[in-house]
């Protein structure tokens, strides 16, 4: 477990390095949830080389039972993504785990298609604005 250490010193060289820009402020943001990750896969005792997508999955999954929103998710993978990205381009990983398949769907594509064909008022154009309805609304709707 103690690579991880060497892991996240050469990740914070590289994103704050010269050429780079990226805020000490984005540094610290992106190294947390890196090391967010390392603490959820050390109580697995598993290094963070070794980490698999579904993991990566699992970590998102307890990040959303503790109240994260699907945005918030999005930017948890994002900087595993860049970090594990960093470990391919370095040839320290093969491939990354954190790909967007880990993202959890919380909608399947038959709810969405219903979401979608609900009849609104023409004043409410466009997919997007629809999802953006109360879900009880929508539920109520649908059945």
């Amino acid at each position: 477990m103690h690579e991880n250490h060497e892991l996240m010193r050469l990740y914070i060289e590289n994103l704050s390095g010269p050429g780079h820009k990226v805020s000490d402020k984005q540094v610290r943001y992106h190294c947390s949830i890196v090391v967010a990750f390392a603490r959820f896969m050390a109580k697995r005792d598993v290094d963070l080389v070794d980490a698999t997508s579904k993991q990566v999955s699992d970590y998102l999954l307890n990040r959303s039972s503790m109240g994260m929103s699907y945005m918030g998710l999005g930017r948890h993978l994002t900087c595993l993504s860049g970090f594990y990205s960093f470990l391919v381009e370095k040839k320290l990983i093969k491939r990354t785990p954190a790909r967007r398949e880990c993202m959890p769907n919380f909608l399947n594509n038959c709810d969405g298609r219903k979401v979608i064909s609900i009849k609104y008022p023409d004043l409410y154009k466009g997919s997007r604005l629809r999802l953006s309805f109360n879900l009880e609304e929508i539920i109520e709707e649908i059945e």
